[in-house]
């Protein structure tokens, strides 16, 4: 499946072209300040309103609704932020506008909204490993490369070393004077801020990488003294990491920190046990709230990840990664380590 062969993704362009006034709330990751930073270069002789939710949720109560509604916008786009289609239909009827969707994240495929992703429509995350290669796949003309390689190695990290996207990714960063270090030296300088949940940061990221692209962020001075900081707390973190539970194929450990910094330890527990499933509960003080992540280099967590969702369980991700938002402790733990271990046995 091709993304310019969805026809929905076909309404997203057209409802793009025919707006005037466009909202665009986007993620506070790599992936997504990349490809709000696409957009903005797309809509430049348009009016653009940038909202970034609430770090660490994912509901339509962690958008700041108020300010799409006084900016009146043609079109609301959702870029790479996970919202169910039910919240999206809400949202629309909310600030009385069109709202689209570009994403790839593991969701509702729906028919009845300009939505463009391929992941949720039966794509793999292996042919879309990123918000930013999505919208390179549906526009191309007029897309910068070394945008859409930050968002590919800000969610793939390490894993993309053996990911087929690999050479292409290492191509377009030549073309721009880059290195695949350079990219990843960006995506941590980017990443950066949402661990330290520090809004400005996130602001000051996407806007450099609209006027200075990932060479503007590799110069940046701000982002390189938040990143000395952060990595001084997942220096602390990783000699903190506890063991809860270790059932061979599947490991589940425990950690507290004050930053958001849930995907950046998992990534590295999952880089560190290739061959298993890692599960992460950690809490971060920061934000008040304790994740349940859930990572593999191995093996594909689709199945889990949609029959927890069907169980009422708060989860999002994708095909090799989902994060479950902890409501009821301990016994969420216990559904989400029955469901993957049944799933391994049977694979």
């Amino acid at each position: 499946m091709t993304t310019h062969l969805l026809s929905n993704c076909r309404e997203v362009t057209e409802e793009l072209a025919r707006a005037g006034r466009v909202a665009v709330i986007h993620h506070w990751d790599a992936d997504g300040l990349a490809s709000a930073a696409i957009t903005a270069r797309l809509l430049k002789s348009k009016n653009v309103l940038f909202i970034v939710p609430k770090v660490g949720y994912y509901s339509l109560s962690a958008v700041d609704i108020n300010i799409i509604k006084e900016f009146r916008p043609d079109l609301t786009l959702i870029l790479d932020y996970g919202l169910p289609a039910s919240e999206v239909r809400e949202l629309s009827r909310v600030v009385n506008s069109t709202v689209g969707v570009v994403d790839h994240h593991a969701n509702e495929c729906t028919g009845d909204i300009p939505f463009c992703n391929p992941l949720a429509c039966g794509s793999s995350e292996e042919e879309y490993p990123s918000t930013t290669w999505v919208l390179k796949n549906l526009i191309n003309a007029g897309i910068p490369d070394d945008l859409v390689s930050l968002g590919i190695v800000g969610d793939l990290g390490k894993a993309l070393e053996n990911h087929p996207l690999k050479d292409w990714v290492e191509a377009s960063a030549r073309r721009y004077g880059l290195t695949l270090q350079d990219l990843l030296r960006a995506s941590e300088l980017v990443d950066t801020c949402y661990r330290l949940v520090d809004y400005e940061c996130v602001e000051v990221a996407r806007n450099t990488l609209i006027e200075g692209g990932v060479a503007g962020i590799l110069q940046s001075e701000l982002l390189k003294s938040k990143l000395v900081a952060l990595r001084n707390e997942v220096e602390e973190a990783l000699g903190k990491l506890e063991l809860l539970r270790d059932y061979g194929v599947l490991k589940v450990f425990k950690l507290r920190t004050r930053p958001y910094i849930t995907s950046l330890i998992g990534r590295e527990l999952a880089h560190r046990y290739r061959d298993s499933v890692v599960v992460l509960v950690h809490h971060v003080e920061k934000l008040g709230i304790e994740y349940i992540y859930v990572r593999s280099r191995k093996y594909s967590l689709r199945r889990t990840l949609e029959k927890l969702k069907a169980e009422g369980l708060r989860v999002g991700g994708k095909d090799k990664v989902f994060v479950v938002t902890v409501r009821n402790g301990i016994s969420e733990l216990d559904r989400l380590v029955s469901s993957l271990l049944q799933y391994l046995r049977l694979g």
